[in-house]
């Protein structure tokens, strides 16, 4: 199921689509979606700050 927000778009002078009625089977997976990636986007700053680490301790160990 695709969820397009509009106001993301950029083309600010096109016309907005005609708003849905969002069923709560929808909204669910709407709100699913967006924890999954809250949570996609926690791990890969995880990921970046454990890399600097170990650039760090790379750059350590050679100096």
């Amino acid at each position: 199921m695709n969820f397009e927000f509009s106001s993301f778009s950029g083309d600010y002078g096109k016309k907005r689509p005609p708003l849905v009625k969002i069923e709560k089977k929808d909204y669910f997976n709407c709100e699913l979606k967006i924890l999954v990636y809250k949570r996609i986007n926690e791990c890969q700053l995880l990921f970046e700050e454990f890399s600097k680490d170990v650039f760090k301790r790379e750059e350590n160990n050679n100096g």
